[in-house]
């Protein structure tokens, strides 16, 4: 996976780099710390963190909210629950970390998973692939075809997105 996004509805900037530094402690990685730029090589990867927050980037973020919400309310869901859902966590994002690598498998599995924790920790949700929407556990929420992992689940749903 060459990028991906994480979405939270505060802003936990300390905590993301928090929880980076206890996860990623025993890796190889040097943090080049601006106020919402954090530069990042692990394991000989560069790995570049973009952090956004509603403080700090008030246009781009109400534009961002916007571009989303007009997106997944064009998809042709399965359940508009899910959709809903999608809606309302989308309208309290407050915080973004965009990841990028140089190359197109610098987040390797270990990376994501240890990513998950992280999203788990700021209560966020995840965007891969441009297209995939997912919760902290990696489920599929909702994707470009109106797909989810968590249709069955709708109950559990609001707590676990």
């Amino acid at each position: 996976m060459k990028n991906l996004t994480i979405f939270s509805p505060n802003i936990y900037l300390d905590n993301f780099v928090n929880s980076f530094n206890k996860i990623f402690w025993d890796k190889n990685f040097f943090i080049d710390n601006s106020l919402t730029k954090i530069n990042i090589k692990l394991d000989s990867k560069d790995i570049l963190l973009n952090i956004k927050t509603i403080d700090t980037d008030t246009d781009t973020l109400i534009d961002l909210k916007k571009s989303l919400s007009n997106y997944y309310k064009s998809l042709n869901t399965k359940t508009k629950t899910i959709q809903n859902i999608i809606l309302q966590k989308i309208s309290k994002i407050n915080m973004v970390v965009s990841i990028t690598s140089t190359l197109e498998n610098d987040i390797n599995q270990n990376i994501f998973f240890e990513l998950l924790k992280i999203t788990k920790e700021i209560n966020g949700i995840i965007l891969i692939d441009s297209k995939k929407l997912l919760n902290y556990d990696g489920r599929l929420i909702l994707d470009s075809r109106g797909n989810s992992d968590l249709i069955n689940n709708q109950e559990n749903l609001k707590s676990k997105t």
